[in-house]
C-alpha cells in the first residue's frame, strides 16, 4: 500500500511519508529474509572488483572523446606533436629529429618523452582516425586514467575488503583535484598524459612486487621487468618512483618481521633490472635535457604547508575528496604500525613520496644544493602518492571496522527488523544525498576538457589558414598570447602553418634556442608573415589587413619575405631549394666567393651541412640579430647546393645502451636458470648459506656498516668544509652556523634571533622566522622559465619587519646574488666590502680564491612582509644557465678546395 502511495501522489506530503515507510519496510524484510538463511552469502571474486570499477569508468566516459575537438592546456601541443609523427610513421621515415612548425623549430622529440606520442600515433594509424588525432589522445588519456583507478583498486584490494576497494576506485573516477594532483583535472584537463601513463605502469609493477614479497614466481619478475621498463621510458617521474620505491623496501625489511631479507634483495634486483634495462631510453634524454633544454621547475612547499595542501587543500586541491586523503594519511601511519609488510611498504612508499615533495629533506640532506634540483618538479611527488594514499585510506577504514565488529558486532543488530529499518531510512538521507553530489562529480569530470576559446572563431581562423600556401616562401604565424595559450599548436596541427610564441615555454619547445623578441629584424629572421592575437587586434602587423574571426585578429607583418635563408656576410643570395623537416636544400647564387648562411630556425647542437660533393662543412651558431642571446644555425659554404640536416651525433647518444644490454641479459638469465638444474640447485644453496650468514652475523654486520657510514660522513664533511658552496643556506641541522637579527622598525635596535632545533630555523619572535627554503629563481639565459634553488627565506610576522643575516662561508669563483619576491629591499656585503643593493635580477659576483670562508652580510626586507628572501649561489656548480656547446662562426671564411 505505502509503495502504491509512493507512484500515486509523489508530490505530496502522504506521498512522502509514504516513501519513508517502504524504506524501513523493505529494510526490515530484508533482515528476515537474510536472518532465515544460515549460510553466509557468497563473496564476489576479487578479480570482478577491478573489472567493476573499470566497467564503471567505462561507463562515466563512454563517448567523452567526440565532445569537444580541440581543448585547452597541453593539448594542442600534444596534437601538432602526434599528427607529425603519425605522418612520419606512415611514410616510414622513423621519429624526426626536427620540425620546423613547432615553435622557431625545434626537437620535441629528443627533449621530451616520446613513448606516449608513439602509443597515440600508432592508435590512430591503426584505427584509422588519422584526421581525428584529438579524439585518439583523450581516448588514450581517458585509458590511462581507469587504469589508474583500477590498478588503485588492486592496490587496496591487498590491504583491506573489497567494497572497500570498490568504493575508493569509484571515487577515484570521479575525482577532479587539481593540476598537480595526477587526478582527472590534471590528465583530462591539462593534458598530463605522459607521467599518467608511465604511472599506470610503474603501479602496476608496484603490485606485482607485493605479490612477489608474498610468494616469489618468474611470471611475477617477468612482470616487474616489463612495467618497470615501460614506465621509466615513458616519462622519469617513474625514476623517482622507483627510488622512493627501493627506500621504502630497504626501511620496510627493517619494521616488517613478514619481510624475508632473500625476497627482499629478489625485488630490489628485479625493479633494478627492469630500470637499467629501459636506460637507453632515459639516460640520453635526460643528459639533453640537462644540455639543452628549458628548465621547468616549479615550487616545492615547506614542510607544515605540505600537510596543509594534502590534508585542507589549500593551495591546489590535490583530491575533490580531500577527507579521502586524509584519511589516507592516517592509514599511512596505521600502516607503520601494523608491520604487515603489504600495508607497510606502501604506507612508506607513500611517506618518502610526501616528503619529497616539500623542500624539508632536500635543504636538510644537502640535495637542495645540487644540479638536478634546479629543474626538479616537486608536484610529480604528490601525483605518485596520490594513489597510494586512496588505498591507505581503504586500509583505515578497514582497521576501524574490524575494531568496531569485535565491539558492537554491527551484522547481528542489523539482522533485527527494527534496527535494519532504521538503518533503511538512513540509507535513503544518504542516498538523497550522495546521487546529486556524485553526479555533479561525474559532470565536472567529463568537462574536464575544456573547448578554446570562443570554438566557432577558431575552426573559422583554421578554414583561413588551410587556404595560406607560401607563396614562394616559408612563413609563420606568431601569436600575441603566453605559452598558458599553446592551445593555438592545435592550428599548426590542422593546417600545417608554423606557429610560435615570443620565448615560448610550452612542453613541445624545450630547447633553450628560441625567438629573441618582437622586434622587426626578430621577425625576418624567423619568416614571420602572420600576427594572431584573441579578444582584441594585435600590436603588430599593418593594420590594413586586419582580419577577424569571432575574437580572433589575424594581421600580415609587411616586412616577411619568405627566406628561410639569408646571407650574414658575403655577397650573394641563398635560395631555399627543398623544404622538409629533416633536410633544408639551399644554393648559394650569384656570387664566385663563399658566404655565412643562416637559417631562420633555432640552434640545436645536431645540424650540419654537406656540400653538393658529399663534403661536410661546419656548422656554426650564430645570432638570431645582432646582439641576441637566441642563436640560429649558420655555416660557411661556397656558391652552389648544400643540404643542412638535424642528424648530426651528441654527446648523449648511445648513452645507457650497454647497461641495458647488461640488464637484459640478467634477465635473460634469471628466466633461463631454472630451466638448467646444473645451475639453478648451486645457485639456491649459495643464496642459502649467504642468507643464514648475514642472519647469524647480523650483529657484527650492522657494527661494520654502522663504523663506516660514521668515517664516511666525518670524511664527507671534512671535504664539505674545505669545498666552496654552490649556494648560501643557513644550517638546519644541530646548528644554525649563522647569526640572525630582527627589528620591527628601522629605528629599533637589532635583536638576535634564538635558533630552534626542531623546526631548523630562527625564531625572531614578533618579527616572524627565517630560515633556509627552495624557491624559484628566474632565468637570465632568454628562456624565462623559473629555476628551483635554495634560498635564504624570512616568514615575516610584521609589516615593517626587517632582517640581518650574518654568516661565514667559502665562497670562490662567479656567483650570482638576487632577491626572492617583488619588492624585497636587500643589501649584500662580502668581507666587509661595499654594500650591494639585489633586485630580481641576479648580480653577477665574481669572487677571487681565499684563504678561508668569506664574511658575508645580508639586510633585507619587505614593506608589507610575506614570505621573501635572496639567493646567493654559483650558476654553473648548479647548472644554472648553462648554454650547450654553441661554437660562434668565423669572421672569414674557410678555403674550400675543389
Amino acid at each position: 500500500m505505502a509503495a502504491a502511495v509512493v507512484l500515486i501522489v509523489p508530490a505530496t506530503a502522504a506521498g512522502g511519508w509514504a516513501l519513508v515507510l517502504s524504506a524501513g519496510i523493505a529494510a526490515a524484510l530484508l533482515s528476515i529474509v537474510t536472518a532465515t538463511r544460515r549460510e553466509r552469502l557468497p563473496r564476489p571474486p576479487r578479480w570482478l572488483v577491478p573489472l567493476a570499477v573499470a566497467a564503471l569508468g567505462l561507463a562515466i566516459f563512454w563517448g567523452t572523446p567526440a565532445e569537444v575537438r580541440w581543448r585547452i592546456g597541453d593539448w594542442g601541443p600534444h596534437h601538432v606533436l602526434t599528427r607529425a609523427l603519425e605522418r612520419s610513421l606512415r611514410e616510414g621515415s622513423g621519429i624526426p629529429r626536427w620540425l620546423l612548425g613547432v615553435s622557431s623549430g625545434h626537437a620535441p622529440y629528443d627533449m621530451y618523452p616520446v613513448m606516449t606520442y608513439l602509443v597515440a600515433a600508432w592508435l590512430a594509424v591503426f584505427s584509422g582516425a588519422r584526421d581525428d588525432i584529438p579524439a585518439v589522445l583523450f581516448a588514450l588519456a581517458v585509458a590511462c586514467h581507469v587504469l589508474l583507478c583500477v590498478n588503485l583498486t588492486r592496490l587496496a584490494l591487498r590491504m583491506s575488503r573489497r567494497w572497500l576497494a570498490f568504493v575508493v576506485g569509484a571515487l577515484s573516477l570521479v575525482d577532479l583535484g587539481g593540476f598537480d594532483s595526477g587526478a582527472a583535472g590534471a590528465i583530462l584537463g591539462v593534458g598530463l598524459v605522459h607521467g599518467a601513463l608511465a604511472q599506470c605502469f610503474t603501479l602496476t609493477a608496484f603490485i606485482a612486487g607485493l605479490d612477489f614479497l608474498a610468494r616469489p614466481r618468474l611470471a611475477g619478475a617477468a612482470v616487474i621487468w616489463v612495467t618497470v621498463a615501460l614506465g621509466t621510458a615513458c616519462h622519469p617521474s617513474s625514476l623517482t618512483f622507483v627510488l622512493a620505491w627501493m627506500v621504502a623496501l630497504l626501511l620496510a625489511a627493517a619494521l616488517s618481521p613478514e619481510a624475508r631479507p632473500r625476497r627482499v634483495l629478489q625485488l630490489g634486483m628485479h625493479v633494478a633490472i627492469g630500470t637499467l634495462a629501459a636506460a637507453w631510453v632515459w639516460w640520453p634524454l635526460l643528459r639533453r635535457v640537462f644540455d639543452y633544454g628549458l628548465p621547468f621547475a616549479f615550487r616545492s612547499p615547506s614542510l607544515d604547508v605540505t600537510f596543509d595542501e594534502l590534508l585542507a587543500s589549500l593551495h591546489a586541491p590535490v583530491s575533490s575528496f580531500p577527507i579521502v586523503i586524509g584519511v589516507g594519511a592516517l592509514g599511512m601511519l596505521a600502516a607503520l604500525a601494523s608491520r604487515r609488510l603489504a600495508p607497510t611498504l606502501t604506507g612508506l612508499t607513500a611517506a618518502v613520496l610526501v616528503l619529497s615533495y616539500s623542500d624539508a629533506p632536500h635543504v636538510l640532506l644537502g640535495t637542495a644544493g645540487s644540479a638536478w634540483f634546479t629543474r626538479l618538479q616537486p608536484f610529480r611527488f604528490v601525483t605518485l602518492a596520490r594513489p597510494l594514499l586512496f588505498a591507505l585510506a581503504a586500509y583505515a577504514v578497514c582497521l576501524a571496522v574490524a575494531s568496531l565488529r569485535g565491539r558492537v558486532r554491527p551484522l547481528d543488530r542489523w539482522r533485527r527488523p527494527w534496527a535494519a529499518a532504521v538503518l533503511g531510512l538512513l540509507l535513503l538521507v544518504l542516498l538523497r544525498a550522495a546521487v546529486p553530489f556524485l553526479a555533479a562529480r561525474v559532470a565536472d569530470v567529463r568537462a574536464a576538457g575544456a573547448a578554446v576559446p570562443d570554438p566557432d572563431g577558431f575552426r573559422a581562423l583554421v578554414e583561413w589558414a588551410r587556404t595560406r600556401p607560401a607563396s614562394g616562401g616559408f612563413e609563420r604565424l606568431l601569436y600575441e598570447g603566453d605559452s598558458d595559450s599553446s592551445w593555438i599548436y592545435h592550428l599548426s596541427a590542422e593546417t600545417g602553418l608554423p606557429v610560435l610564441f615570443v620565448d615560448d615555454a610550452s612542453p613541445c619547445a624545450v630547447g633553450r634556442e628560441r625567438m629573441q623578441d618582437a622586434s622587426p629584424a626578430s621577425l625576418q629572421r624567423f619568416d614571420v608573415r602572420w600576427i594572431a592575437s584573441k579578444g582584441a587586434p594585435p600590436t603588430l602587423g599593418d593594420a590594413a589587413t586586419e582580419l577577424r574571426f569571432g575574437r580572433y585578429y589575424v594581421r600580415a607583418w609587411p616586412g616577411w619575405d619568405g627566406r628561410l635563408a639569408r646571407v650574414e656576410r658575403g655577397a650573394g643570395e641563398a635560395v631555399v631549394t627543398g623544404l622538409r623537416n629533416d633536410e633544408i636544400d639551399v644554393e648559394l647564387r650569384g656570387t664566385s666567393e663563399p658566404a655565412l648562411v643562416a637559417l631562420g630556425t633555432g640552434y640545436y647542437p645536431r645540424w650540419r651541412a654537406r656540400l653538393a660533393d658529399g663534403r661536410e662543412v661546419p656548422v656554426y651558431a650564430a645570432p638570431s640579430v645582432p646582439g641576441a642571446w637566441s642563436r640560429v644555425p649558420a655555416a660557411w659554404i661556397p656558391p652552389g647546393h648544400v643540404t643542412f640536416t638535424p642528424d648530426g651525433p651528441l654527446p648523449s647518444d648511445g648513452a645507457g645502451r650497454v647497461t641495458a644490454a647488461l640488464a637484459i641479459a640478467a634477465a635473460l638469465f634469471v628466466a633461463v636458470t631454472p630451466s638448467v638444474r646444473r645451475w639453478h640447485r648451486p645457485l639456491l644453496r649459495a643464496a642459502a648459506r649467504a642468507e643464514r650468514l648475514l642472519l647469524r652475523r647480523k650483529r657484527s654486520i650492522a657494527g661494520a656498516a654502522t663504523i663506516l657510514t660514521a668515517v664516511a660522513l666525518a670524511l664527507w664533511a671534512i671535504r664539505a668544509r674545505a669545498a666552496p658552496v654552490a649556494a648560501v643556506e643557513l644550517g638546519t641541522g644541530g646548528s644554525g652556523a649563522a647569526t640572525v637579527e630582527a627589528r620591527m622598525r628601522a629605528e629599533d635596535p637589532w635583536t638576535p634571533c634564538r635558533y630552534s632545533r626542531i623546526a631548523g630555523s630562527f625564531s625572531c619572535g614578533g618579527a616572524g622566522r627565517v630560515g633556509t627554503a627552495a624557491a624559484t629563481i628566474l632565468s637570465d639565459y632568454g628562456s624565462g622559465n623559473a629555476y628551483l634553488a635554495p634560498a635564504v627565506m624570512a616568514w615575516s610576522g610584521a609589516p615593517s619587519a626587517e632582517f640581518r643575516v650574518r654568516m661565514q662561508r667559502r665562497l670562490e669563483g662567479d656567483y650570482a646574488a638576487a632577491t626572492v619576491g617583488r619588492g624585497v629591499a636587500a643589501e649584500l656585503r662580502l668581507a666587509g666590502g661595499a654594500p650591494v643593493a639585489l633586485t630580481r635580477t641576479r648580480a653577477p659576483l665574481a669572487i677571487a680564491p681565499s684563504a678561508g670562508p668569506v664574511p658575508i652580510e645580508v639586510t633585507f626586507s619587505r614593506p608589507g612582509g610575506g614570505v621573501f628572501g635572496f639567493v646567493v649561489l654559483q650558476p654553473d656548480a648548479m647548472g644554472i644557465d648553462r648554454p650547450p656547446a654553441a661554437p660562434a662562426p668565423p669572421e672569414a671564411a674557410p678555403s674550400f678546395r675543389p
